[in-house]
């Protein structure tokens, strides 16, 4: 873990931009 991080931050980056572009309506694919 890094302490220095948000909780938010060390989530692994396809972990957060998978939803992130669920709501935004551009992956479509997947859920």
């Amino acid at each position: 873990m890094q302490p220095v991080l948000p909780a938010s931050e060390f989530v692994p980056n396809e972990t957060i931009e998978v939803p992130k572009l669920t709501n935004h309506g551009i992956a479509t694919a997947g859920d």
